[in-house]
């Protein structure tokens, strides 16, 4: 309990805005950037200097956050970043693609992208544009879709001296307090619709161990020996306190020079910024492949997410 519980109230945050580095010249994009954690992180960002893409579907909530964190901002305008709107729908897998094609097409090298948008507590029969269980549909599949579509953009050329892009995939203390024993994800994927919906609860758990499932994998398709190496890295922000705290989460796991690709490629981050000292063993034997000893519960899941998503890639 002594883990679960200094999550709940955790040691000081290592990077804040008191000491994080300038960001000039790099570029991040922020799913979800405009609201709770999202705003608070992209406002972190825009401070220290980095061009920030504010990703999400409510192009009003998104002009609104850039105007207040530009307003309030008291660093020197020329320390300050750039802030810019990006359409994205994760609900909706048809419309993911265009999304992502807006910065394929332009070149743009990502630093740093955080899948921070994600959907709880929704109402009963609340379905996506495919319908799909929403919570569903968005945490997981939208994340695995636009994460891949961006891909162009994560292994783009850089200075010879920069290290490679990082994804950070949202998870949640609900992976280690709740999930089941053995982390068994596709039972409940691959359910109706109809029956999963019988427990939102569930289906909101499921998509956050989704998601440290997929950061995991991700990693190890993209490790450091590759062509196309990204370091992937899950975090739980924290459930209490304010959203700006818990950006602090997210900072730390897309910025920190205590991580590296070699050392720490799937890591999982807790609050205020650490690397998890003890996942669950059940569920650490899920992220493993079948050939390691492990259950493969990851690579399936990333399997069902290929063939869920192929048709909008």
């Amino acid at each position: 309990m002594g883990v679960q519980f200094s999550q709940i109230i955790p040691p000081s945050a290592p990077l804040t805005e008191a000491n994080v580095p300038s960001q000039k010249g790099k570029t991040f994009i922020g799913t979800g950037g405009y609201s709770g954690v999202g705003l608070e992180l992209s406002r972190l960002l825009y401070n220290a200097g980095g061009h920030v893409y504010i990703a999400g579907r409510n192009q009003a909530s998104a002009e609104k956050a850039i105007e207040e964190i530009m307003s309030t901002s008291k660093v020197p305008t020329s320390e300050q970043g750039r802030l810019e709107f990006l359409l994205l729908d994760l609900g909706d897998l048809s419309s993911i693609k265009a999304s992502a094609d807006q910065l394929v097409k332009k070149g743009v090298a990502v630093d740093v992208l955080f899948n921070n948008a994600g959907r709880g507590n929704v109402a009963p029969n609340s379905f996506s544009a495919q319908g799909l269980e929403v919570q569903v549909a968005t945490n997981v599949l939208g994340a695995y879709l636009f994460t891949k579509l961006l891909e162009p953009c994560l292994t783009a050329d850089r200075n010879a001296d920069a290290s490679p892009a990082r994804v950070i995939w949202t998870a949640s203390q609900i992976v280690d307090l709740l999930v089941p024993a053995g982390g068994h994800i596709m039972a409940h994927l691959t359910s109706p619709v109809e029956e999963q919906m019988k427990d939102l609860n569930a289906c909101y758990t499921m998509s956050k161990l989704g998601n440290w499932y997929l950061a995991t994998e991700y990693g190890r398709r993209h490790n450091s020996s590759s062509d196309n190496a990204v370091f992937s890295i899950a975090q739980n922000p924290g459930g209490l306190r304010s959203n700006f705290f818990r950006a602090y989460t997210a900072l730390y796991a897309g910025l920190s020079q205590e991580l590296s690709i070699e050392r720490h490629q799937g890591v999982y981050v807790i609050p205020w910024g650490r690397i998890h000292p003890a996942p669950r063993e059940d569920l650490l034997a899920a992220v493993k492949s079948e050939a390691e000893g492990g259950t493969g519960e990851a690579a399936k899941l990333w399997d069902w997410c290929e063939e869920m998503t192929k048709q909008y890639q």
